[in-house]
């Protein structure tokens, strides 16, 4: 299935420019490493909804979808 680009969209910014950021979400969590590639993510009715793969300054990997993210900080 394609996943949709709409260049608005935090998960889309975070995946194309292969920079390093800082994703701040909306339950205070804050994120810093480097999008990876569109993929599958779960909303809060257990639904799937477009994401982004995030790699960690860490080497771990997460997940992020678009109504996490509260906003992006681009670091370099």
């Amino acid at each position: 299935m394609p996943l949709n680009i709409k260049w608005n969209r935090n998960i889309d910014k975070l995946e194309m420019t292969n920079k390093c950021a800082r994703v701040y979400c909306k339950n205070g969590e804050i994120y810093q490493g480097k999008g990876l590639i569109a993929c599958q993510g779960n909303d809060k009715n257990d639904e799937d909804v477009d994401g982004v793969l995030f790699e960690l300054d860490n080497g771990k990997d997460i997940i992020l979808i678009e109504d996490e993210i509260e906003k992006i900080e681009f670091l370099d």
